[in-house]
């Protein structure tokens, strides 16, 4: 689970929603190509108003790396814009209804806590996303 906001309102929708929208493309080419045969990957973008949640079921060393320089540019190119997002990235159970974008669950939680309490413009790493890096070497 990926959660990126924004601390003011987005005033340029068009431009945002190209952004979100070319995120999604390239996230989801990312997930077909690195993705076993048999799992059919899926990637989910909910916006609810200046905030961004990206669910992305399935997960390969390869795919975690290209999902991280996927958000990067997004983030660089935001700037371009003057959209300014602060973020972070969690790994866990999480519950959804994306027809009512309703997000629950420890995961969806911690993304909150982390991206809120930053300062700056930015995505963080949760400690259990971040944990499971490391202990897999990926």
């Amino acid at each position: 689970m990926i959660l990126l906001s924004k601390k003011e309102i987005v005033n340029d929708v068009a431009t945002y929603f190209h952004l979100v929208n070319r995120l999604r493309s390239k996230l989801l080419d990312t997930c077909l190509r690195c993705s076993d045969k048999d799992e059919k990957p899926n990637v989910n973008i909910s916006t609810l108003s200046d905030t961004i949640v990206i669910l992305i079921n399935g997960s390969t060393p390869y795919n975690e790396l290209n999902i991280f320089n996927h958000i990067s540019n997004f983030l660089t190119e935001s700037l371009t814009y003057g959209f300014m997002f602060r973020g972070s990235i969690s790994r866990g159970k999480y519950y959804t209804n994306t027809l009512n974008n309703s997000f629950v669950g420890e995961t969806y939680y911690e993304a909150a806590k982390y991206a809120e309490s930053t300062e700056w413009a930015g995505v963080i790493i949760n400690d259990t996303l971040a944990k499971d890096l490391l202990e897999n070497n990926t």
